[in-house]
Order: C-alpha cells, then sequence, then structure tokens
C-alpha cells in the first residue's frame, strides 16, 4: 500500500465526514491508500459514525494526548509506506492528489525525504501536512517524542529535513499545484467558513510549544545527522565533524517559518555566526513561561 491518510479528529463527525468525502472525491485511485482515523476514547460524538462505501480504520487515543503523541500513534498503526498527516477541517482542491503524491516519492529510491504539499496560506514557508515514510521512522525512530500539544508537531518534521538540507541533502519536495486547504485558506479565499475561537488553555499550550521547539533543537539536529550518515553510507570521521561544525552554527529559532524566511536572507546567514549565541540566549528567554 502506498499511503495511509491519518486524520485527528475529535466531536466534528460532519466535519471529519465532509473532509473524507472530498479526500475520496479528488483522489484517481482510493485503493492505494488506506484513511485512519484518530478518536479519543471518550468522542461520544463518533458512536455510530459511518459512512458507507468508504474504507477507514478507527485508531482509538487516551483523550488528553498532544498532537505529537497522538501523530506517533496514527504513525505506528499505519500499514502504508508514506504516512500523511491532515486534519478533519481539511479539503482537497487537486484532483489527483494522490498520483501526484506518489510519483513524487519516485524521485529518491531511499524513500527519506518530505512530501510538502501547499496549505494555501503558509506554502513553501512551512509543511504543516507532513507525508513521510516508513524508512525515514526507521532511520530516527519516534520523530515526535518531544511532547508538542498543538502546531509545533509539524515544525519539528518539517525542521529536521531543513537541517538535512544544510548539511548538503536536500529532501524537502514541495508539491505547490497539490493544495489542501483547511479553514483558514478557506476563509482567506472568501468562503463563509466560521473560525474557531482559541480558548486561554489553547494559547497557553501553544507558548509551552515554543519553549519545547527551541529546547528540542540539539534532538533535532541529531536527527539530522542521523539522516546525513545513514545516506552517506559510512562517511569519515572528518565528514562527520564537518556536518556537526555546520550544525552549531545555526540559529535556534522558536519556529520552522523563521528558518524559511533566514535562507532567503543572504546576509542573515553571512553574519549569524558572530550573533548566534546572542540571539539564541534571547528566543530562549522569550520562551520562558
Amino acid at each position: 500500500m502506498f499511503m495511509s491518510v491519518a486524520l485527528q479528529t475529535r466531536g466534528r463527525p460532519e466535519k471529519l465526514a465532509s473532509m473524507i468525502r472530498s479526500l475520496i472525491r479528488a483522489a484517481k485511485d482510493p485503493s492505494r491508500f488506506e484513511i485512519l482515523l484518530g478518536v479519543d476514547s471518550d468522542d461520544s460524538t463518533m458512536a455510530g459514525f459511518s459512512l458507507p462505501g468508504v474504507q477507514y480504520r478507527f485508531v482509538t487515543l487516551e483523550p488528553g494526548l498532544g498532537a505529537a503523541r497522538r501523530m506517533s500513534r496514527l504513525a505506528g498503526e499505519s500499514r502504508g509506506r508514506y504516512i500523511f498527516f491532515l486534519n478533519d477541517d481539511v479539503e482537497s482542491q487537486t484532483f489527483g492528489w494522490d498520483t501526484i503524491m506518489e510519483e513524487a516519492t519516485k524521485g529518491v529510491s531511499d524513500g527519506i525525504q518530505l512530501i510538502h504539499v501547499n496549505d494555501g496560506v503558509l506554502g513553501e514557508q512551512i509543511c504543516i501536512y507532513p507525508c513521510i515514510s516508513k524508512e525515514f521512522l526507521e532511520v530516527i525512530g519516534d520523530p515526535l517524542s518531544t511532547p508538542y500539544r498543538r502546531w509545533w508537531a509539524d515544525d519539528h518534521i518539517h525542521n529536521i529535513f531543513y537541517l538535512l538540507g544544510q548539511l548538503g541533502f536536500p529532501r524537502i519536495r514541495y508539491l505547490p499545484e497539490v493544495l489542501f486547504e483547511n479553514e483558514v485558506g478557506r476563509a482567506r479565499r472568501g468562503e463563509a467558513v466560521k473560525l474557531p475561537q482559541y480558548s486561554e488553555a489553547f494559547i497557553a499550550d501553544t507558548q509551552v510549544d515554543k519553549r519545547l521547539f527551541i529546547e528540542s533543537f540539539d534532538l533535532r539536529c541529531r536527527d539530522a545527522l542521523a539522516l546525513a550518515c545513514h545516506l552517506s553510507s559510512n562517511p569519515s570521521s572528518a565528514t562527520i565533524e564537518n556536518w556537526e561544525h555546520t550544525l552549531s552554527r545555526l540559529p535556534c529559532f522558536p519556529r520552522q517559518t523563521h528558518y524559511s524566511k533566514w535562507t532567503q536572507k543572504w546576509h542573515r546567514r553571512l553574519f549569524w555566526p558572530i550573533f548566534r549565541g546572542m540571539a539564541s540566549s534571547i528566543f530562549k528567554w522569550q520562551a520562558k513561561p
């Protein structure tokens, strides 16, 4: 099986059903992927959920799990060679998205790459719907051991591949023509969409996640280094030392979008080593609860 589409959902069965229908309707060959539904064991709204003619599997999750641990659980239950993480408010806007994504994976024989679709808002800056391979997981293990509660799990995965690219292995395949829009994207396009209001608890979680993302920078560097060693087949100690030196000179930002913008500014790259220690200290201070 080519792909497992992993969906997290809670308390929105109608929206979930609409999302799945959109996914199937836009696919060229739905038999090439499975649908996994991550549902909390105490979510009574999903009792009796049914979509006739659509094949899907439930993955029962412990209530209260953060986004990162939910994604890890779904990845562990997947049967596809690739795992594509989506949310229940997404709608597919590209017919044949499945075959386009599968064709993109054929560019590398080892499977180590991030398939990055377009969300219509952040675009190439950050992959908020990451598609990763089982081979990637076999090399680094659980990519989401950091217990993010909300959004930063996507930043974490993207940043590993960003760091890998800094070591000379560009393995992010961006597909601007493959569009998966969430509610924010559809609202910006002018569609009448009621956007959610974030609670104080949600906002507090994002501040914790920001701090965790900064604190786990060394972990992501380690994963990028492991991937580089895997792709190089027994690199020399001098090569590994050079990679470690390269990673040590990179900034520690609180979001992947900062890296994307920083990379586009040549003068920042030129003078960054002078200010790295100062900037990292500032970001860490800002992230303290």
